[in-house]
């Protein structure tokens, strides 16, 4: 092929190696292991001028090669590279693109200028809030999502998780004004985005996160971070220009920053729980009953890690497998409790009588807690635009 052409991204076919494309690197992230070691392979992302994105892998060979080469922001022309198709079996891939580029020692990278700004700076693929439920029930893509951050951030959670390792989140909520979705941002990530939010001025706070991972926990959609995510606060991108125009109605801001009263849960009977309506959907109740019988199943319990939300395996043997129905649970019939139950949609208009039950106590109690508190409120500042993005070195979950 002509040296002097350059090809489209969406144009790359495997079982060629004489491409030559015009790219610019809009991302960059190292690989590092479970157990916290840098590798020294790494990916970056790639972007033309058809706004077309696609995965690069280089490997240890000749990771010291190009990583001298490469920079963030910076175009390249790009040759002798191979052009390899996903496996079925690659998880938590970073773009919906079937391939990916593999770099060798023979790659050449070559600097250019793109003196007629053919191409972006950045490029996401967003998914609305009301499409991110569905993306819970696969593990093959990531996502990229903005919204308007809800409330202060009050600063980094420290926890002590199950393995006896110390590890810290981030926690917070954004919306885009019809819905709320919780995010969580762990270790070096949380502190790095701590450390964001206390030196952005302008508010509100609207926030693009690329390539995060789409979970559910507790039956409601959370976004968290892997290593290929990287967050934009308050981005110079049209989705977030957008936005803060929205945010100058003052019905929608209204609706996003009011002051929300929360009242502690009410105690109803169950008769009365079966027949609430549209109103207590996501509210919480609490009712006196009595377990009159536990249904032993043999799967009891959920595969999932309780401090970073990922699914997990059963590595042990056959013989006491942890299967069994423990007897912890069998020894809960026939006594008094007082349960706090989250009505979920399914209850309402479903009909569906099995609920969720976020917590339980023995006898018939009442904690004494007040019976309102409120969310802060942020107020809009005339300051000037203040631009923030941030991305961790880490482990491509697709390699």
């Amino acid at each position: 092929m002509s040296t002097n052409r350059y090809e489209n991204i969406s144009n790359l076919k495997t079982g060629r190696y004489d491409y030559k494309i015009k790219v610019r690197v809009i991302r960059f992230w190292k690989v590092i292991t479970r157990t916290g070691e840098e590798l020294k392979c790494f990916n970056v992302m790639l972007l033309d001028n058809k706004k077309t994105r696609i995965h690069a892998f280089i490997p240890t060979a000749c990771a010291d090669q190009h990583e001298r080469k490469l920079r963030v922001g910076k175009v390249y022309n790009i040759t002798n590279f191979t052009v390899q198709q996903y496996r079925a079996e690659e998880k938590y891939r970073c773009l919906r693109n079937d391939k990916q580029l593999i770099f060798s020692k023979d790659t050449k990278i070559e600097d250019t200028e793109d003196k007629a700004n053919q191409i972006q700076q950045d490029a996401f693929d967003f998914y609305d809030h009301s499409e991110l439920m569905a993306l819970t029930k696969q593990t093959t893509y990531l996502a990229d999502v903005v919204g308007i951050i809800k409330s202060n951030f009050k600063g980094i959670n420290k926890l002590h998780n199950r393995l006896g390792k110390d590890q810290c989140q981030a926690k917070f909520t954004i919306t885009d004004g019809k819905s709320n979705i919780k995010v969580t941002f762990w270790d070096r990530y949380a502190e790095l985005f701590a450390k964001t939010m206390s030196e952005t001025v302008e508010t509100p706070l609207i926030i693009i996160i690329a390539t995060c991972k789409v979970g559910l926990w507790n039956d409601e959609v959370d976004i968290s971070n892997v290593r290929a995510t990287k967050f934009y606060l308050n981005y110079n991108h049209h989705s977030v220009l957008h936005m803060r125009k929205m945010l100058k109605d003052e019905e929608f801001s209204k609706k996003i920053f009011e002051k929300t009263e929360w009242k502690m849960a009410e105690l109803r009977k169950i008769g009365d729980i079966k027949n609430l309506g549209k109103e207590a959907i996501e509210t919480q109740v609490l009712t006196h009953l009595r377990i009159q019988t536990v249904e032993e199943t043999e799967m009891w319990y959920s595969n999932y890690c309780t401090t970073c939300k990922n699914k997990t395996h059963m590595l042990v043997d056959t013989e006491g497998s942890g299967k069994e129905f423990p007897l912890l649970l069998k020894e809960l019939a026939n006594k008094d409790y007082t349960m706090k139950l989250r009505i979920k949609e399914l209850n309402i208009l479903h009909k569906n009588e099995v609920y969720c039950a976020t917590n339980i106590c023995n006898g018939f109690k009442l904690e004494e807690v007040d019976t309102t508190y409120y969310n802060d409120e942020m107020s809009e500042t005339a300051t000037q635009a203040t631009t923030s993005t941030y991305h961790l070195d880490g482990m491509s979950d697709i390699n």
